[in-house]
């Protein structure tokens, strides 16, 4: 990618990895070496997918210049966790829980831990590319990203690692990286087969019933991975 100061000349490196994507969508990969041949002028401005300065450092000096790039992962105020199923009633708690957060900013989900009380160690999301979420979408966690088995969920972005539980009654929810939890959640009590929710001025309660908000398996009601369609009464 040609930016102000910076342009390759030819860029080397697998298909995967480099040659189809190009830097702009490398941006927001962790520990990818991209490799430009013949560079000689000082490197600066690089930008990433998501519009980012990409915090970039030389590894090796020309004629041959490698820059490992850093992962670009949310900060506090980047996201919220907007509802969650601690109750589904389609199948057993162990299999239909899940999580739903909306993106104030654009991040890469990859290292993004959930948890209850506390933040589960292995992240949700560890893929080898990056997967960018934007302002203003959603992203979904569960435990299981099997149809079958969830409830018949949307598709799901990360799967909870094993001990994560969404208890019914006094429970807690967070989402954090790098061992810190970026937003939480707590609760005192949920209804069976129904989600809970924040509205966008914070208020929360039990998902409106039907048919206010659809049940989106055919009996749990929510709306995982999509826009509130009822705000609390």
């Amino acid at each position: 990618q040609k930016n102000g100061r910076v342009k390759p000349r030819h860029l080397l490196g697998s298909p995967e990895t480099a040659g189809q994507r190009g830097l702009g969508a490398l941006g927001g990969l962790d520990g990818i070496a991209l490799v430009f041949e013949g560079l000689d002028e000082e490197v600066a401005g690089l930008v990433d997918a998501f519009g980012n300065i990409v915090h970039a450092r030389i590894v090796e000096q020309p004629p041959f210049l490698t820059l490992h790039i850093d992962r670009h992962q949310p900060m506090a105020g980047q996201l919220a966790i907007t509802e969650w199923m601690p109750n589904p009633a389609l199948v057993s708690d162990s299999a239909g829980e899940w999580i739903e957060i909306r993106a104030s900013a654009a991040f890469d989900l990859n290292e993004l831990q959930v948890g209850d009380a506390a933040l589960a160690a292995m992240p949700a999301v560890t893929a080898s590319t990056c997967i960018p979420i934007f302002a203003g979408d959603h992203a979904l966690f569960a435990q299981s990203s099997d149809m079958v088995t969830n409830g018949m969920l949307p598709a799901v972005d990360g799967v909870f690692p094993t001990g994560v539980d969404l208890v019914n009654s006094n429970g807690t929810v967070q989402v954090g990286v790098d061992g810190v939890a970026l937003d939480t959640k707590t609760w005192t009590s949920s209804v069976s087969a129904r989600s809970i929710q924040i509205d966008m001025d914070g208020t929360q309660c039990n998902a409106p019933a039907p048919p206010a908000t659809a049940a989106y398996n055919g009996t749990d009601v929510g709306t995982p991975r999509a826009v509130h369609t009822a705000e609390c009464p």
